[in-house]
């Protein structure tokens, strides 16, 4: 899980330095809505019964966590380097949006997001053969290069 934490970071990083065409901040707004959402629905989750309860809504968040995840990791559209210049202004665009509100708002709710499924993993055994299944490549060890 230590290493998750890097990856969904620089996941985040490549989404709002202008990898994807969709306008950052509301970028950023949707996914914190989402994000908190996901927190809110893993704070009801205490036990086996509760968590029944909470997986239809928890597959379908977990299936947009693996929508958002496939699209960051979609290579770029040229195979090229990119420049110096395109790189200083890329750097410069990333910059303003994390001094931007809405970055605030978006590291704050996958903060929560963590926490609430850090504590659903230590605390409901089934809620982690769950979690397992629903996202088996955030446990590949391969996938981040471990």
């Amino acid at each position: 899980m230590k290493r998750f934490i890097p990856v969904v970071f620089f996941a985040l990083f490549i989404a709002i330095a202008g990898c994807t065409p969709n306008d950052p901040k509301a970028k950023m707004r949707e996914s914190a809505r989402r994000y908190n959402e996901g927190a809110d629905l893993l704070a009801t989750v205490k036990d086996a019964a509760s968590l029944e309860a909470a997986k239809p809504k928890l597959k379908k968040f977990f299936a947009w966590v693996r929508e958002q995840e496939k699209e960051n990791e979609q290579p770029a559209q040229s195979n090229r380097m990119p420049t110096d210049e395109e790189m200083k202004k890329a750097w410069g665009e990333a910059a303003k949006v994390m001094d931007s509100p809405e970055f605030k708002q978006v590291m704050d709710a996958m903060g929560r997001y963590m926490r609430e499924n850090m504590r659903c993993q230590s605390n409901v055994p089934a809620f982690r053969d769950f979690y397992r299944q629903e996202m088996p490549h955030h446990f590949d060890s391969n996938r981040y290069g471990r």
